[in-house]
């Protein structure tokens, strides 16, 4: 039997999880074989040829990888008696319509009130990637949100509470994190497999769901539209004492470790399990047996929602692209460099883009890119400047080094209005074209903050003007 202590990296994705019943992790959701005998069978393999009951039916493109460990355990040419299903989430279905195709006399079972989902009757709710905190909830917008139809196939589980083919279980209904979902009780053994009810992972989490570190966990936030009913249906199976729980979601715990951990996940649910805030915290979904019948209001509009994942996957992309890049050189690049050496300032500065032609030099000098492949000063690995370099500031006129700045100074060491002092001026090649002046306070946009420059596009007035580029090396108080 597996300990309280184990992670991915201890246990394969096939784990003997109590006598009778071994758990198969499908990437990050876990599914179950249970022999369909009498407790007291070992924890090895099961004879071949003997009787088995699949719980739940993984992703969606497992049912190969399903079918090949079942083979495993219960012998070729063996279907199961009945899948059981704890519910009809993508995650738990995915691989059923695979399974009945392979299996065309096997039939699966849910809940009454899951039918509609599994019937191509109704939607779930949609889920909130706004609650739980971790990228599996951040991600779960995109998750599959159409219902399953597997007709005539599914049917409802017998309302006594007996489960199709494997004696000496019960079916107990555990809705929160769905409406009609399950979870199935050993009653010899208290060995209970939970479903969503509860898991032993924060699933929430990416690392963690990577990791598989063992931990009683509430359901899947993201996923849950009635938070009281969750709470409910974790009281109900906390009371029922488990020896062993195997969850949808994480490696199975047991003995008097998950029993306090569920007693305290319990005892304090709406504290450390249910969202401060979030489309379903204070108002749950409804449904009947034709499916959904309300849900509240998002608390993030579409739009916004919509803008959000396109700047996060944007800034992504950036990033990856940027990180691909390596220092470049050669001649005949477009835009300016400056001699870099040890009779000239330690950085070199080229423009951004613009719509304005420029002309290229036959420097061979290095440029840098910081990690977002935007050209700037020299910088370190985490786009900090070397030696308090900082943005690039422009003189009023474009004169010499000696001309007066913006401010009407003389001296090329004197402060701009933020207290830091200007010095090492260098003139860049002029630009042609006709481009409106901006003036130092518009380009400098540095917080103030050291170490942080930005170049933002063209600078200086248009008529053959130079350009001029200078750093801030000191910072009044």
């Amino acid at each position: 039997m597996l300990s309280n202590s184990e992670t991915r990296a201890s246990t394969a994705d096939l784990m003997d999880v109590a006598p009778g019943l071994h758990g198969l992790r499908d990437v990050f959701v876990n599914l179950y074989y249970a022999a369909a005998t009498t407790p007291g069978l070992g924890a090895g393999l099961p004879t071949a040829g003997a009787p088995w009951v699949l719980i739940d039916a993984g992703l969606p493109g497992s049912a190969t990888k399903i079918k090949e460990h079942a083979e495993k355990l219960f012998g070729p040419n063996n279907p199961p008696q009945a899948i059981l299903l704890t519910h009809g989430h993508f995650d738990h279905v995915g691989a059923l319509h695979g399974l009945l195709e392979a299996y065309p006399g096997v039939f699966a079972y849910a809940h009454p009130l899951e039918l509609p989902y599994l019937t191509g009757l109704s939607a779930y709710p949609p889920p909130d990637p706004t609650v739980g905190g971790g990228m599996m909830a951040y991600l779960s917008f995109t998750y599959p949100k159409q219902p399953y139809d597997f007709g005539g196939r599914v049917q409802a589980l017998a309302a006594d509470g007996s489960v199709p083919s494997l004696p000496g279980w019960r079916w107990l209904h555990t809705p929160g994190h769905t409406f009609g979902h399950v979870s199935f009780l050993r009653e010899g053994d208290k060995v209970l497999v939970a479903g969503d009810a509860f898991t032993t992972v924060v699933g929430e989490s990416g690392w963690a769901t990577y990791t598989q570190n063992q931990v009683v966990h509430g359901p899947p936030a993201y996923f849950t539209p009635d938070w009281d009913a969750a709470r409910e249906s974790v009281q109900k199976l906390a009371a029922l004492q488990p020896e062993v729980a195997a969850t949808g979601h994480g490696i199975a715990m047991h003995g008097e470790e998950l029993r306090q951990q569920l007693q305290e996940l319990a005892g304090t649910f709406d504290a450390v399990a249910r969202p401060k805030l979030g489309r379903y915290a204070k108002t749950p979904a409804t449904a009947d047996a034709s499916g959904v019948r309300s849900i509240p209001a998002p608390l993030v509009s579409p739009v916004v929602k919509g803008l959000a994942v396109a700047g996060t996957l944007g800034a992504i992309i950036a990033l990856l692209a940027g990180g691909k890049k390596k220092k470049k050189k050669g001649k005949g690049r477009t835009g300016y460099s400056s001699k870099s050496g040890p009779s000239g300032p330690r950085y070199v500065a080229r423009p951004l883009a613009s719509p304005i032609a420029r002309q290229g030099h036959d420097d061979e000098d290095e440029y840098k890119q910081d990690e977002f492949g935007l050209d700037a000063f020299s910088r370190d690995t985490f786009g900090q400047g070397d030696d308090d370099q900082h943005a690039a500031y422009q003189s009023d006129h474009g004169q010499n080094e000696y001309g007066q700045d913006t401010y009407g100074q003389d001296e090329p060491r004197d402060r701009d209005p933020r207290g830091y002092e200007v010095s090492e001026e260098r003139r860049a090649p002029s630009r042609t074209g006709d481009f409106p002046r901006r003036t130092a306070a518009d380009l400098m946009r540095n917080d103030g903050r050291p170490g942080r420059p930005v170049l933002l596009g063209p600078i200086g007035g248009g008529n053959g003007e130079p350009l001029v580029f200078a750093h801030h090396s000191k910072r009044f108080d």
